[in-house]
Order: C-alpha cells, then sequence, then structure tokens
C-alpha cells in the first residue's frame, strides 16, 4: 500500500518541511565536522604511507617534462599566460612524445626561454620497450610516435597539400631546397588559412597556434596519467586515500545518523533533538532499530563504492553526497507524507516528538483512545 493511503493515528504530526530541512542540515554538518576530526589523523597517515608513490608519480611528470620544478621546488603545470608563443608548448611536446617516450636522446635544438623548463638529464619513459598496438600490428614506442605521426595528431597535418588557398590547417610540412614538402620533419606554422565566413585567407594569430596546442598538451598530461607506470603508482595512492575515507566516513555516519538514533526513544539524531523531532513507522507507530539502519546503509554503500573509483577525491564524494540530500529535499517536498530518499528506503516518517504520542502497536492506540474518549473506536483495516 502507498504511503500516502496509509490513515495516521490521531496523535501523530508530521514534522513542518523547514524543520526538517534545517535539522538535516544540522546533522550533515555535525557528521562532516566529526569526519574531519577523525580523517585528519587517518588522512595523514595515508600521506605518509603513499609518499614514495606520490615522489615517484612527481618523478614521472618532471622528467616526461610535462611538469617542471620552479624555483621554490614545487611541481608546477604549464599554462596559456607562461609561454607566450606557441613553439613552447611545441618543444613540451616533441619531448614528451618524440623523446621521453620513445627513448630517443638525441639532443633537441631549445629555445633558452624554454629549456628551464624541460629536465636538466634525460630519462626515457619505462614504457619505452613495451610494445604498442600500432595499425600494423604491435609496434615499439620508437616505431610508432614518428615525425608523421606527430605532424598527423598533435599539428593536424591532415592535407596532402596543405598550403592550398582554401586550407583551414594552421600548420604546413617544411619544404626541401626543391621547393617539395619534407615530411621527414616537423611541420612549422603557416602564415595565413581560409576563413569561409569571409571568402579569403587571413592571417593566424599567435594565440590561435597556441590554442591547440595548449590542448595536445593537456591530452599529453592525460596520456601519461593513464600509462600502466604512472597509473599503478596513482591506483596505490587512491587505495590509502580511500581506506582512510572509508573508516573515517564510516565512523562518523555511524556516530551521527545511527549510534544516536540508537540510543534514543524517539530515534531522533542531534538536528531532530534541536527541532524537536522524532522518528516513527510509517503507520505512525513506534519505529524499529533496523529501521535506523536502513535510514543510512544504503547511501553509505553507494558512497562507499565511488570512493574506490580511481581519481574520486574526498570533495567529489561529498559533492555527491549533497546532492543527494538535495534529491532527498525534493522528494521531501513533494510527497504527501514529507518523506525523505531515507525514508522510503527504512519505511519510516518523521514526526513532532513533543505533540505527538508513539504507540507501539495499533492495538496500544485503540486501549489509550478508548479510554481518553470514554468510547469504542473502530479499527481502521489501512491502519492493520
Amino acid at each position: 500500500m502507498a504511503i500516502s493511503k496509509i490513515t495516521l493515528p490521531r496523535h501523530t504530526n508530521l514534522a513542518k518541511h523547514g524543520y526538517r530541512i534545517v535539522a538535516a542540515i544540522v546533522d550533515f554538518a555535525i557528521m562532516f565536522a566529526y569526519f574531519l576530526a577523525l580523517g585528519a589523523g587517518l588522512f595523514t597517515a595515508s600521506f605518509f604511507i603513499t609518499k614514495s608513490n606520490r615522489e615517484t608519480m612527481n618523478h614521472y611528470q618532471a622528467v616526461s617534462g610535462l611538469r617542471y620544478y620552479d624555483e621554490n621546488g614545487n611541481l608546477n603545470a604549464y599554462n596559456k599566460s607562461e609561454f607566450l608563443d606557441y613553439r613552447s608548448y611545441d618543444i613540451v611536446l616533441q619531448y614528451y612524445y618524440l623523446h621521453y617516450l620513445t627513448g630517443d636522446d638525441t639532443p633537441m635544438v631549445v629555445a633558452e626561454d624554454i629549456k628551464v623548463f624541460l629536465p636538466t638529464t634525460y630519462e626515457a619513459s619505462p614504457m619505452k620497450d613495451t610494445p604498442l598496438k600500432g595499425d600494423d600490428g604491435d609496434v615499439l614506442p620508437k616505431d610508432y610516435y614518428t615525425v608523421s605521426w606527430y605532424n598527423l595528431n598533435i599539428l593536424k597535418i591532415t592535407s596532402e597539400d596543405p598550403d592550398a588557398e582554401q586550407s583551414t590547417s594552421l600548420f604546413t610540412y617544411q619544404k626541401t631546397e626543391l621547393g617539395e614538402y619534407d615530411k621527414s620533419k616537423i611541420g612549422i606554422a603557416r602564415e595565413k588559412r581560409w576563413n569561409a565566413n569571409e571568402g579569403a585567407e587571413i592571417e593566424i594569430s599567435a594565440e590561435e597556434l597556441k590554442g591547440p596546442l595548449f590542448t595536445a598538451y593537456s591530452q599529453a598530461y592525460s596520456h601519461l596519467t593513464l600509462s600502466k607506470y604512472y597509473f599503478d603508482e596513482n591506483t596505490r595512492v587512491n587505495l590509502f586515500t580511500s581506506i582512510a575515507f572509508y573508516i573515517s566516513f564510516l565512523f562518523a555516519g555511524i556516530f551521527a545518523y545511527i549510534l544516536v538514533p540508537m540510543i534514543r526513544k524517539d530515534g531522533a539524531t542531534f538536528g531532530k533533538m534541536i527541532f524537536k523531532l522524532g522518528l516513527a513507522n510509517i503507520y505512525g507507530y513506534k519505529h524499529k532499530r533496523y529501521q535506523i539502519l536502513m535510514r543510512f546503509i544504503p547511501f553509505f554503500l553507494t558512497l562507499t563504492a565511488v570512493s574506490f573509483i580511481p581519481y574520486v577525491s574526498e570533495y567529489v564524494l561529498f559533492l555527491i553526497a549533497l546532492v543527494i540530500l538535495l534529491v532527498s529535499f525534493a522528494v521531501m517536498m513533494a510527497s504527501p507524507r514529507r518523506v525523505a530518499l531515507h525514508d522510503l528506503t527504512a519505511q519510516t516518517i518523521v514526526i513532532e516528538a513533543n505533540t505527538s504520542k508513539i504507540f507501539e502497536t495499533r492495538a496500544d492506540e485503540i486501549a489509550y483512545t478508548m479510554e481518553e474518549d470514554g468510547g469504542v473506536i473502530v479499527d481502521d483495516e489501512t491502519n492493520n
């Protein structure tokens, strides 16, 4: 039977929306504060346990050329405002794909203003001898990440004649002394490209050249973090971080949403106590202890499962928890019985504890009402 069709006892008064919402926010804040207090120690322990893994990850970022150490020893990422010229991104990308991944330590011609960003000592990628899935079967990185690959995938020189009048390409091939395309060399920027709106060629701006290379740089960093040797290190860091979060969240949740309501007859949390609210089952009678568990466990298990997904931080988890809370508010506002998501899973309602009288059973209610009214009350089958 639908909750909205059940007739509640005459002495049962549902909690007002406003009180329920504020009480829920108070409970969430208390749980979060307890989580931070408990988690401080656990996250610190996790930080020290995974210190060597994080140092290894930083090392991979630095020697790949995709991150660099500043004068304060902090590992930084490149950003658009840092490099005013597209060539800087071009050199960083060349280093990553054509040198770090392939193991080629051939000296590069690097401008002075970019030398400070590239690794001072050369070190090849751990994957340089690991076969890749190429178009023609397994190939080594040195045979896959070639100049031709770079021109096609990074500089996006896709036309056989990138210098054609109506070409939209930003880059073109270098030319030999005879004026023929030299596809064995890294492409160079064009001066003009075709603009369909104006029906003519327009000059290519520095920002326009830098844009796609900055995007390619971001993709290169993503490629690094997904490579097995990096991913394995990060998985261990994530595992211990997730365990620290799991334990902190478990005990914070048990304290705020299970332990406190369990020791009170009205099943109230701290927030409900403040606003004099209590818990009852969907018929308006005394709740069972397992229903307190059912109000919390499904959502706890959901967040726990998400916490073990790689790259999911504790901030994302609390954002998910907040979204669940907001959805729960929306469900409550639309429900005639003012039931939230956790009320649906536990088959409970929230009542005004100071103006409601909670009976153990229907028989207790009938006996009390008969004594109160001095008459006989006809049993309502909907409450059985």
